[in-house]
């Protein structure tokens, strides 16, 4: 925080935003706050973790320097705090095991990053004041620096919410709050006569003398290595038929940690056949377990207004209620790991293989577009032209190099900002362990070309380092994409989807629950277009993109809820459940199953005249406004 905030004020500001911004309430949080000797630079830290011997409240004095402040979150394999310093000096960084975000402030300034997987951010704001304010939580950031009782919420980016489902620029649904960049140490320096900040930028390099399967499997190796330390009777990991969970397996038996297996599904499923004999094949104790809802119920109790409200307190509307974000009311545990095969795309190119394996030339510009501009029709004309603006840098990269626009999508904004709200409400009972977004890891495969993380070969060549024996076992689905004509591979077990398993409340459902949703999106009317909510069927979604569009929606809708943001009901909302009932699922529609009206106003929608200032400024004024939505009647007739 700097010049010219002064302290009391600050420390009222910040408590305030505690109580209307933090996920748990603060009186059940462990608090500690820092000053610098002038009291120009002020820091806070809460945690929910337990005071012990191995657990402290993430900030502490730097022995270097007796006036600078470590902050962190996440977790590492080394001591943060005393490598600080050189982590975000300018120059090559040392890659720290584990996922973390890092900040050191001082009285005339402050340095922020995060590791490579960019998961655990720092949010920066400007206060009205000319006070400059960081944190991890957006909302925290947004509250403390302007001190408002409500968010001033920023539509262009919850534009992203509700067309993608999450945020996919450097916006924070929260006006004026942005989130560094992954891999990406910015630099504040306050000088406080003269009442300016100057910021600067860095990447941390990555050491890329070492690439490929070997120091890939070594650096997986080295975080599965990590988690062993956390509990003396090992871990219980899933496995599935697919890569990343059985290399997640593979390392930690590599690493010697103590792993129990279990796979969720009916018996007979894929998955639930795969993984046993993944198990067999790494010599750990397995068992199968059914999933919830597996006797074939047709009809579920759903409480989506809770949902939205997890999506809203602990995923800071930065992320649909499509996806959970977690909200389990469980006291921390430093014994749960929280393992998975999460972040395995990482090393399989992600969304870039939407274009490698392809035979359309175009299928990664096509993709990216209905991801980002699937919903731009139920936006207000100006938050439609901003959010335009706004995504057009990604469509052009997508264009002009598809694999790498791909990937970097994923990594800077999926990845990022979709997973890293999954994580935060993961680590209020735990602090979850990704081996693969491991620093370590991600530096690895900075130096690898997306080709060859698209083909798969260092999926086969880690498991051939890591354990062979897995090479036999055959996937669910497909080979791995270099072994797809060679004989000698196992053949694939054929995927059955929803074998054994209960129909999906979230995208299948009926009037009940798509009432629900309707009455939260209404709440979005700032931003949404006025006949937006109209054209949506009351009697339950067509397709489950239309099911994933009113979660979006609803998500968009539950931010404009005062309720969330009051410290008096913000902890204790009402419980509102609703019946759900299954209904048959509606093929997504096919260019060719449209009507020749409909394929007519996707083209218009899509048209790259429609994004330039000119067309921007048009759509602003009310006759275009009119005129759209006559459009849009007459066709819909």
């Amino acid at each position: 925080m700097g010049p010219p905030q002064a302290p009391e004020v600050g420390d009222a500001r910040v408590q305030d935003a505690a109580a209307r911004y933090l996920p748990r309430h603060p009186d059940q949080l462990e608090h500690a706050r820092r000053s610098s000797a002038d009291g120009v630079t002020q820091s806070w830290t809460w945690s929910n973790e337990p005071e012990t011997g191995s657990v402290a409240l993430p900030t502490t004095a730097s022995p270097s320097a007796p006036d600078a402040h470590v902050l962190w979150t996440g977790y590492s394999d080394a001591d943060l705090v005393a490598q600080a310093a050189d982590v975000l000096a300018p120059g090559e960084s040392p890659s720290v095991g584990g996922i973390w975000s890092l900040g050191r402030v001082t009285g005339t300034g402050a340095a922020v990053t995060s590791s490579f997987a960019g998961i655990e951010s720092w949010y920066l704001a400007e206060g009205d004041d000319g006070s400059v304010w960081l944190g991890s939580r957006p909302g925290l950031v947004h509250g403390a620096a302007t001190g408002a009782a409500q968010p001033r919420l920023d539509h262009v980016a919850l534009a992203g919410v509700a067309n993608a489902g999450y945020c996919v620029t450097d916006r924070s649904p929260f006006d004026g709050v942005r989130v560094v960049p992954r891999d990406v140490v910015e630099t504040l320096t306050w000088d406080t006569r003269a009442g300016r900040v100057t910021r600067e930028q860095h990447r941390r390099t990555p050491r890329r003398s070492a690439v490929g399967g070997q120091a890939l499997a070594d650096a997986l190796t080295l975080a599965a290595a990590e988690v062993g330390t956390l509990s003396d009777d090992g871990q219980r990991v899933g496995v599935t038929g697919g890569r990343d969970s059985r290399l997640v397996v593979a390392a930690l038996v590599a690493a010697g940690v103590p792993v129990r297996t279990f796979t969720k599904g009916a018996p007979g499923e894929p998955d639930a056949f795969v993984g046993a004999m993944v198990a067999e094949a790494l010599g750990v104790p397995h068992e199968r377990v059914d999933r919830p809802g597996q006797t074939g119920a047709s009809t579920a109790e759903v409480d989506p207004v809770a949902r939205l409200h997890q999506a809203v307190v602990i995923g800071d509307g930065g992320v649909s209620g499509f996806d959970a974000t977690g909200g389990s009311r469980l006291d921390y545990a430093t014994h749960r790991a929280g393992l998975s095969g999460s972040g395995g795309e990482t090393v399989r190119g992600a969304y870039a293989r939407i274009q490698f394996v392809s035979a359309n030339p175009a299928a990664g510009e096509r993709w990216m577009e209905r991801t980002l501009l699937g919903g731009v029709d139920h936006l207000e004309p100006e938050v439609r032209a901003g959010y335009l603006a706004d995504v057009e840098p990604w469509l052009e990269q997508v264009r002009r190099e598809p694999l790498q626009g791909l990937y970097d999508f994923f990594l800077d904004q999926r990845q990022s900002r979709w997973f890293g709200a999954a994580r935060f409400g993961a680590s209020l009972i735990a602090t979850p362990r990704t081996i693969f977004l491991d620093d370590r890891v991600m530096a690895a495969c900075e130096g690898v070309p997306v080709e060859e993380l698209c083909d798969e070969r260092l999926i086969r060549d880690m498991l051939a380092i890591i354990a062979p024996q897995l090479l036999d076992v055959p996937f669910v689905g497909e080979r791995l994409t270099c072994e797809q004509d060679d004989p000698r591979r196992p053949e694939p077990v054929p995927a059955v989807k929803g074998a054994g398993g209960a129909f999906s409340w979230r995208t299948s459902f009926d009037r009940p629950l798509a009432e629900a949703l309707h009455r939260e999106a209404d709440r979005g009317t700032a931003m949404l277009d006025s006949d937006a909510l109209d054209r949506m069927d009351l009697d339950g979604s067509a397709t489950a993109a239309d099911a994933r569009r009113r979660w979006h929606l609803a998500t968009v809708g539950a931010m404009h809820d005062p309720a969330h943001f009051d410290p008096d009901r913000r902890f204790d909302s009402e419980p509102a459940p609703v019946l759900v009932s299954a209904r048959e699922q509606a093929p997504e529609p096919t260019g060719a199953d449209r009507s020749p009206a409909g394929r007519a106003l996707d083209r218009v929608r899509q048209h790259r005249l429609l994004r330039t200032s000119a067309a921007r400024r048009v759509l602003r004024t009310r006759p275009a406004r009119v005129a759209v939505r006559a459009a849009r009647r007459a066709l819909r007739r």
